[in-house]
């Protein structure tokens, strides 16, 4: 399976941590060139998780300013997004997910989220709703 042809990818914090926390020279290598040809970045909503976390700070923070700060299109795809059924069925305070999806949808881009459940909906399942791409890390590198 291709990647599909989007500006660029979200990513979030979990996921992030997953990559970077896993060893792999060529993942890690991967996410910081991205995010230094601001391709990857991360919701602002995330923005504190990925400071406190070493291992993420540098790449996404301190080296590159990887935070996509929401916009009023962002905030518009937000209220949309607010609106839809699985919005109920997120797990209470799980705004990230609808932020990712949200500025996905207002900014043409893919999400790559390892987030998955069968309690409760996720990012996942917003972008799903709405056609987002969205990718695990395995789905997204093999694609590659």
């Amino acid at each position: 399976m291709a990647l599909p042809p989007v500006d660029g990818w979200l990513i979030d914090f979990r996921t992030a941590r997953v990559i970077f926390q896993s060893g792999s020279n060529e993942r890690i290598d991967h996410c910081v060139g991205l995010c230094a040809q601001g391709k990857l970045r991360l919701v602002d909503c995330e923005e504190k998780l990925f400071r406190d976390e070493a291992l993420l700070r540098a790449p996404f923070i301190d080296h590159q300013d990887c935070v996509l700060v929401p916009d009023d299109d962002v905030y518009e795809k937000c209220n949309i997004v607010t609106q839809h059924p699985f919005r109920q069925e997120l797990l209470v305070g799980n705004e990230a997910a609808i932020y990712l999806t949200a500025a996905a949808l207002a900014k043409n881009l893919g999400v790559i989220s390892n987030t998955n459940s069968t309690a409760f909906k996720t990012v996942r399942d917003l972008c799903g709703a709405y056609g987002v791409p969205v990718f695990s890390v395995t789905e997204y590198f093999g694609a590659l």
